[in-house]
């Protein structure tokens, strides 16, 4: 799009154009068959194309804007899918150390479970309630280790990298921000890329109408022109005398066309409008997008507080547990259940935080992609 620019300074040098050949005739009054050269040269130099070369530099210079917005587009969608692979991929690190944890503290118990059963002080069942969930903890870890490769391999390519690269992830959990911005600014619409575009598209149709209206007025140039004829069209035996050379001014002008110009406008002036009416459109569409994208982000902000507060109430329960089973006041089945309430809390809290990040990914793609800087 770039290099397209500067035609209203080229529509502004001068044409020339040039031919060279030679042309077999026969004529009755020479009674012979001749093959004499002929050539041309034309040089043409545009004074006023009736504002025509203006609005076509204008479009260009519009489409140059709409390029680099459609680029950052591009660039932003990749970005966007990369960062959601990423949190999947966080999202999994998280799960398997988590369940990593789980099946520690499960062994433990199990481990205790078994001093006690071998002591005549609990059932075989009971031993067999820890097995099971060992079993399930230990399935759950291989299926999340497979998901992370799966989503390492689609990562890949996506950030130009080959199978064969290892992604070394410096972050060990997902980060969640209370101070967040997103929750209450306000942005402007009119620096949402998809606005911008819409203004752009709405721009380069105004400055096409203009074109079709220069049309209409006349046009401005200086000429000159060489050209050598045969005897066929000139009949003088000496070349220079089938020449000829001018040069002038010529003006244009447009005095009917079958209402082709007028057709052209009343196509412009339709497609300027949807556009116009497709962007009232596109800006209450994506206010509400971003309100509803906020919401989600709010909701998800509280729930976290909750989950906060039930992890470590969970936790203090699951410790206050293992003191009672210690004691003998508690079971394993009142073991087992606890640490399965706390696996479950944790992945709750867990994937809040993947869905957070994820939905927050979206909103910076939808607002931010023509201030890629921040």
């Amino acid at each position: 799009a770039k290099a397209r620019t500067g035609s209203l300074k080229r529509s502004f040098s001068p044409q020339v154009a040039a031919s060279l050949g030679s042309e077999g005739f026969f004529s009755g009054g020479i009674k012979e068959s001749r093959f004499q050269p002929i050539a041309g040269v034309d040089v043409s130099l545009n004074l006023s194309r009736g504002g025509q070369d203006e609005q076509e530099e204008a479009i260009r210079q519009a489409q140059v804007g709409l390029s680099e917005l459609q680029s950052d587009q591009a660039y932003m969608t990749e970005l966007m899918t990369a960062q959601l692979l990423y949190w999947e991929i966080m999202y999994a690190n998280e799960m398997i150390r988590n369940t990593q944890d789980t099946l520690k503290q499960n062994t433990n118990s199990y481990d205790s479970a078994k001093r006690r059963f071998q002591r005549g002080l609990l059932t075989q069942s009971d031993l067999l309630g820890f097995e099971l969930y060992k079993s399930r903890l230990g399935e759950k870890i291989e299926s999340l280790e497979h998901e992370k490769k799966i989503l390492m391999i689609k990562l890949n390519p996506i950030l130009g990298m080959s199978e064969q690269t290892t992604l070394l992830l410096t972050t060990t959990t997902i980060p969640h921000d209370h101070n967040e911005p997103l929750l209450t600014d306000v942005p402007s619409i009119e620096n949402i890329p998809e606005i911008e575009e819409l203004q752009l598209n709405e721009k380069i149709l105004k400055f096409q109408k203009n074109k079709v209206v220069g049309k209409t007025k006349p046009s401005l140039d200086l000429y000159g022109r060489y050209v050598l004829y045969t005897e066929a069209e000139r009949p003088f035996p000496d070349v220079m005398d089938r020449t000829d050379v001018a040069a002038g001014i010529r003006a244009q002008f447009l005095l009917f066309d079958g209402n082709q110009i007028q057709s052209e406008l009343n196509a412009s002036t339709l497609k300027l409008k949807a556009v116009s009416e497709q962007l009232a459109y596109k800006r209450h569409y994506i206010a509400t997008e971003i309100k509803g994208f906020q919401e989600e982000l709010i909701h998800l902000h509280e729930l976290l507080h909750r989950s906060e507060v039930r992890l470590s109430q969970t936790k203090e329960f699951l410790k206050y547990i293992f003191t009672d089973y210690d004691r003998g006041i508690k079971d394993s089945t009142d073991v087992l259940t606890t640490i399965q309430l706390y696996q479950d809390v944790k992945e709750t809290y867990t994937a809040q935080r993947r869905d957070y990040q994820k939905i927050k990914s979206e909103l910076l793609a939808l607002l931010t992609v023509s201030r890629l800087e921040k």
